[in-house]
């Protein structure tokens, strides 16, 4: 893989996680409460990321 689909992938990644990170801030933050839900969720996401992506090599 070249440098610049790494810096593409790394991109789409930091997107998907900070979508992720402030949706679940939104949803279960604001109606539930619970503050800090977006980062934790947002720290999961990145955790599949990087599981998923070592188990392809």
């Amino acid at each position: 893989m070249n440098n610049s689909n790494r810096i593409a992938i790394g991109l789409l990644v930091f997107i998907a996680i900070a979508l992720v990170g402030f949706f679940a801030e939104y949803l279960i933050g604001g109606y539930l409460n619970c503050p800090g839900a977006g980062s934790i969720f947002a720290i999961a996401t990145l955790g599949f990321f990087i599981m998923s992506s070592d188990h392809q090599k």
